[in-house]
């Protein structure tokens, strides 16, 4: 029960922050705020759902969604695995993050099995409630110091040094038209860059602004 009163309010929240008031791009991105991240080629959202891949790990899969509605693509920023991060921390170029995926509370994975369409590395989320390990950390790449809503960011999987990315390559049935997410080694690609749009923005800490 109090399970869903958390995501009732947060579809609520929601609604509230994505009307025109709040499309401030200076708004902070904190921990504990819950954000849809959007690749700056594709446009596709980040994105999970209760499919697994059927090859590689056989984690729970990770695509990139046009749909701008999805819950499934909502993700709960926290701080580095095994730390806590409190709510409201203003993030910063050069920290260690980790995104929970809302809906099945598992975190956003990398490790060296190879993505199913590109050959590249294999994205997944990982965990049960919301526990995972050290495949979960991924360092913020910016420009300017601070994560603000809207800035261009780029997240680098701390444990292979490879950079997360939407491949612009797109899946059939069961998840037709979603396209793979997956890690490169490179980051000099737009596929590599993404913002943090419309979701849940905890106000910054006094002290951290």
């Amino acid at each position: 029960m109090k399970r869903f009163c958390f995501f009732a309010f947060c579809l609520f929240c929601l609604l509230y922050t994505n009307s025109s008031h709040c499309q401030d791009e200076q708004v902070p991105v904190t921990c504990g705020s819950i954000i849809r991240l959007q690749n700056l080629e594709t446009n596709h959202y980040l994105h999970s759902h209760n499919i697994n891949y059927g090859s590689g790990s056989r984690q729970q899969s990770v695509t990139g969604l046009r749909n701008t509605d999805s819950t499934g693509s909502l993700w709960l920023v926290k701080g580095k695995h095994g730390t806590e991060c409190p709510q409201g921390r203003i993030l910063a170029n050069g920290d260690i993050i980790r995104l929970e995926h809302l809906t099945t509370r598992k975190n956003l994975h990398s490790h060296q099995y190879k993505s199913p369409l590109s050959n590249n590395q294999e994205v997944s989320v990982y965990g049960q409630n919301s526990r995972g390990d050290s495949g979960d950390n991924f360092q913020l790449v910016l420009e300017n110091g601070k994560w603000h809503r809207d800035k261009a960011i780029i997240l680098k999987h701390e444990k292979t040094n490879s950079y997360l990315a939407d491949s612009s390559k797109q899946y059939g049935k069961p998840v037709g038209g979603q396209t793979e997410i997956c890690t490169l080694k490179n980051n000099d690609s737009q596929s590599t860059k993404w913002k943090a749009t419309y979701g849940i923005y905890f106000p910054a800490e006094r002290n951290g602004i």
